[in-house]
């Protein structure tokens, strides 16, 4: 995957989490709206497919002997 599209991913990860701590932010007490919580679900599932390509794109890099990792240890 190319650093373009990872940059992309991560940007829209961000916007995603800040959605999320926005929903939690606002929520009084007692269940969400039905609206919310459907939207709150969509933005869950939009963050597993996002995490899913990212490790996608961390195997294609392992096959690759040249790649470095991403997080040094």
């Amino acid at each position: 995957m190319e650093p373009e599209r990872i940059s992309r991913i991560k940007v829209e990860l961000a916007r995603l989490f800040e959605q999320q701590v926005e929903y939690f932010r606002k929520r009084g007490p007692g269940e969400p709206a039905p609206a919310e919580q459907r939207e709150y679900e969509q933005t869950c599932e939009r963050i597993r497919q996002l995490f899913a390509e990212l490790s996608e794109c961390g195997k294609g890099n392992r096959q690759n002997p040249d790649s470095r990792p991403l997080v040094k240890r």
